[in-house]
């Protein structure tokens, strides 16, 4: 695991959500909130993270070129499930129980 050094400045931006510390990037890859989803913009399109455990990935500029490393973190994803299916969503709770949408 690269070492983050506390003193760096860290910028995040929310339009494709990425933090950036000098020679570093953190990289979302995934989801936290919904691991599938489908949508019709810009054209129709799905996509699936196949598990419903949350991911990151760190991305590293070193002298040999980028190194990066993915993560995933398992969560209580039930719980968000079940409010999903209480809201009316039953193709999100399906999403956040198995990281695909319902066929």
């Amino acid at each position: 695991m690269p070492h983050i050094n506390p003193d760096w400045p860290v910028y995040l931006v929310t339009a494709g959500v990425f933090i950036s510390l000098p020679f570093m990037l953190l990289l979302n890859p995934g989801s936290v909130g919904l691991q599938a989803y489908g949508d019709d913009h810009p054209v129709a399109h799905t996509v699936e993270n196949g598990s419903p455990d949350a991911r990151y990935a760190i991305a590293e500029s070193t002298a040999q070129g980028w190194r990066v490393e993915h993560f995933t973190v398992p969560y209580d994803q039930e719980s968000m499930a079940v409010l999903a299916g209480q809201r009316g969503r039953p193709e999100w709770a399906h999403a956040l129980r198995t990281g695909r949408m319902p066929t």
